[in-house]
């Protein structure tokens, strides 16, 4: 079972949280005369106005703990991050959603990283220029469904279980831990509808200026356009309550260096498997239409990574239970294939003397 650590640290300690304030001509956060410098959480990770961070953190079967993602003070520099990880998590720690700005400085502190897939994110200047299909595709979807924020998702909880239900129907396995998906109540939900619940997006806070697109579902009937209108309505939304760069998260398998390595041939033959029921290129060339920045994503581990716990993350997350499915399916769509290849032109050729 999960488990949760809370700790009181803090980086000036003789000031007090409201004592933290930002300058408007600077990139930093201040307390009293010390600089704190701001610095990208991994995805997933939200900073909280509190003192006291909150971790999530899972053990991994075959040994090992994996933090998914906390709640970490607005005011905690690069390095406080760090220590809290390295004194007070039991080792060995896996952390996956680091981003390419923190690779030196991990490698300097012992993590050992490899690369898992690509973040897109958007910086956001308040002109929302998308091309000529993006943005026939969203006046559909308007024309098509009413969108909205929701404040407290709590009433709606039903409503989003048969989305997910619809969406995903079994035996799909859903992915956990990956993200955070309602009802966390870091989420901030945004909703399109029309004679149902078509879409839902969720979006977390990862530091002053950024969000995240967390979690995003479509109805499998949705009317043409109505997760691009969603997406452009959350967007702009996000932008007048003050963010300035927006995460659309990862796309696992893609970037990975072919350079002969074996988790490189690990992350190859894992794309292979599950290609058939996660459509990640899909994935990509839709949020590719909004994102105008990609960089590499990590998953790290503190003192080692190894295989072993790749496994462990993997069997936890139910990342190996939709591999699996989909070798499943990948098996039976080239049966079927195969089979097509060779009865039909054979069964042609038999026919031909009586045609």
């Amino acid at each position: 079972m999960p488990r949760i650590f809370t700790k009181n640290i803090h980086p000036c300690l003789h000031h007090k949280v409201g004592d933290f304030h930002r300058s408007e001509k600077s990139s930093h956060w201040k307390c009293g005369k010390e600089r704190v410098k701001e610095f990208p959480l991994p995805l997933s990770w939200v900073s909280i106005p509190g003192s006291v961070p909150v971790l999530r953190v899972v053990s991994l079967p075959l040994g090992g703990w994996w933090v998914p993602w906390g709640d970490i003070p607005f005011f905690w520099r690069t390095n406080d991050l760090l220590d809290y990880l390295e004194r007070n998590v039991p080792s060995p720690v896996v952390v996956r959603g680091w981003t390419a700005e923190w690779l030196p400085v991990l490698q300097r502190r012992g993590w050992q990283c490899w690369q898992v897939g690509l973040e897109g994110r958007r910086k956001l200047t308040g002109i929302f220029e998308w091309d000529k299909n993006t943005r026939h595709a969203i006046r559909r979807g308007r024309a098509e469904s009413s969108l909205e924020f929701i404040e407290d998702p709590r009433g709606i909880q039903t409503e989003l279980r048969t989305l997910v239900h619809e969406a995903l129907p079994p035996p799909t396995p859903h992915l956990q831990w990956l993200f955070r998906q309602p009802p966390d109540s870091r989420l901030r939900l945004y909703l399109a509808r029309g004679e149902r619940l078509w879409a839902a997006m969720g979006i977390s806070s990862n530091r002053p200026g950024w969000v995240q697109g967390e979690w995003m579902v479509r109805h499998p009937r949705a009317p043409y356009g109505v997760l691009d209108a969603l997406v452009d309505f959350v967007i702009r939304e996000e932008y007048f309550l003050g963010a300035r760069w927006f995460s659309f998260g990862e796309v696992p398998f893609l970037g990975i260096p072919t350079n002969g390595s074996t988790w490189s041939w690990v992350m190859h033959f894992s794309r292979s498997g599950i290609s058939p029921i996660y459509n990640y290129q899909g994935l990509f060339r839709f949020k590719n239409k909004y994102v105008n920045q990609w960089q590499p994503v990590y998953l790290c581990g503190y003192p080692y990574l190894n295989m072993r716990f790749v496994a462990g993350l993997a069997q936890r997350s139910n990342a190996l239970e939709l591999w699996k499915t989909g070798v499943q399916k990948g098996i039976h769509h080239r049966a079927i294939y195969t089979a097509h290849q060779i009865f039909i032109p054979l069964g042609m050729t038999l026919m031909m003397p009586f045609l």
